[in-house]
C-alpha cells in the first residue's frame, strides 16, 4: 500500500484536558517574543528573563518562550536525516547506538547554539531549559511522530520524535515546538517558518492522532490508546492541526467498500470552517472525487462519496489547497449472484 503525496532524535501518573488555544489570547506574549526576534542563545538566561519578566501568568510566560523558539529556531533536516540513518544502522547494536546517540547529541547542541537550527530533541531540550529558568515544570516526551514520511510503525521500530509536556496551573498540557515552527517543502532542505497554533497546548484527543509516547502516561487520556490502534488511525497532516479539521469516522486508515458503493467521512471541525472549501481527492494526480456534504453542524461535517472503479485508492481530505488527512480504500467489484 502506498501513499502518493509529496510533501525529526530523540524522560508520574497524569491526566489533563485542554482546548485549542486561540492566537489572540496571547497577543502580548507573542508581541514580546517577536521583539526579541534574531536573539542568539549564547545568553539564554537573559533572553528567557526578557521574554517573561513583563508577563504575570505561567501560561503567558510559556507562550512567549514557545513562540520565540518556534519563530527563531529552524529545523535541521540534514542532521535529522543523518541521525535516522545511523540509528537504523545501529538498531541491533545497543553499544554502538548509545555511542552514536552521545556523539550526535553534542553535535546537535553545538549547531543549535551556533546556527539557531536543530532537530526535534533540540527543540524540546531548549523549551525545557528555558521553562526551568522561570520555574515552569516541563518534560521531554519521546515517542513516535506519525507523518507522511512515517506512516506505519511496528513495535520493533525505534522512536523517531520528541515533544514536550508542560505543567501550568496544576494541569499537564502537550505541545510540539518542532512541528509548530514550520516545515520543509517536499524533499527540500530549506526550512519555511510558519507557526502552527494547533501544536500549542493541544487537545490530547487530537495530539494522539500523530504523537504516541513511549511512556503511555503522557497520552494524558483517561483511556490509553494502544500502539496498534495508533498505527491504524487515519493519517493527519500539519494542516489538520492548523485548520482544526480531524477525521472522526472512519477512524482507521484502511477501509473496504464496493465499487460505486456510497461511503461517509465524518469530520470534527472548528467553528470557523467554511464547508464549501472541503473537497475529496484521490490517487497520485490528486484528482477531484465527486462528493456531497450531507450533514453539517457547528462542529461536525459529513461528506458522502463513492469510488466508481476498483482497486486501492488513497482518498485525501482537502481544505482549499491544503491536505488535511488521508484514508485508504480498497474498492471491490460486487460479486454476481447465481
Amino acid at each position: 500500500m502506498r501513499i502518493f503525496i509529496l510533501f525529526f532524535f530523540l524522560s508520574f501518573s497524569v491526566h489533563a484536558q485542554t482546548t485549542y488555544s486561540k492566537l489572540n489570547d496571547y497577543h502580548k506574549a507573542d508581541s514580546i517574543a517577536l521583539s526579541y526576534k534574531g536573539s542568539k542563545l549564547t545568553e539564554l538566561y537573559t533572553l528567557t528573563q526578557n521574554l517573561t519578566k513583563d508577563l504575570s501568568s505561567d501560561k503567558d510566560k510559556y507562550r512567549s518562550i514557545f513562540y520565540w523558539i518556534c519563530t527563531n529556531i529552524e529545523g535541521d533536516r540534514f542532521s535529522n536525516s543523518k541521525n535516522q540513518q545511523m540509528r537504523m544502522k545501529y538498531s541491533k547494536d545497543e553499544e554502538k547506538l548509545i555511542e552514536w546517540n552521545n556523539s550526535f547529541a553534542k553535535k546537535v547542541f553545538k549547531i543549535l547554539v551556533d546556527e539557531n537550527k536543530t532537530v526535534c530533541t533540540g527543540y524540546a531540550y531548549l523549551l525545557r531549559s528555558m521553562c526551568q529558568m522561570v520555574n515552569i515544570e516541563c518534560v521531554i516526551v519521546d515517542g513516535f511522530g506519525r507523518s507522511i514520511q512515517s506512516v506505519f510503525f511496528t513495535k520493533d521500530n525505534l522512536p523517531n520524535h520528541s515533544w514536550s509536556a508542560v505543567k501550568l496551573d496544576g494541569q499537564w498540557y502537550l505541545s510540539d515546538p518542532t512541528w509548530a515552527s514550520g516545515y520543509f517543502k517536499n524533499k527540500e532542505y530549506t526550512f519555511t517558518f510558519k507557526f502552527n497554533e494547533g501544536y500549542f497546548l493541544s487537545s490530547p484527543e487530537q495530539f494522539i492522532l500523530t504523537h504516541f509516547p513511549m511512556d503511555q502516561q503522557w497520552q494524558l487520556l483517561d483511556k490509553y490508546l494502544t500502539f496498534d490502534d495508533f498505527t491504524q488511525r487515519a493519517l493527519h497532516y500539519h494542516f489538520a492541526f492548523s485548520n482544526q479539521i480531524f477525521v472522526e469516522s472512519p477512524s482507521i486508515f484502511s477501509n473496504q467498500v464496493m465499487k460505486n458503493e456510497e461511503f461517509n467521512i465524518t469530520l470534527k471541525v472548528s467553528d470557523n470552517i467554511n464547508s464549501e472549501k472541503l473537497t475529496l481527492r484521490y490517487g497520485k494526480e490528486l484528482n477531484l472525487l465527486k462528493a456531497e456534504i450531507i450533514a453539517s453542524s457547528k462542529n461536525n461535517i459529513i461528506i458522502k462519496s463513492k469510488l466508481p472503479f476498483k482497486g486501492y485508492y488513497d482518498v485525501h481530505v482537502f481544505y482549499g489547497e491544503e491536505i488535511v488527512a488521508t484514508l485508504n480504500y480498497k474498492s471491490s467489484k460486487k460479486q454476481k449472484r447465481d
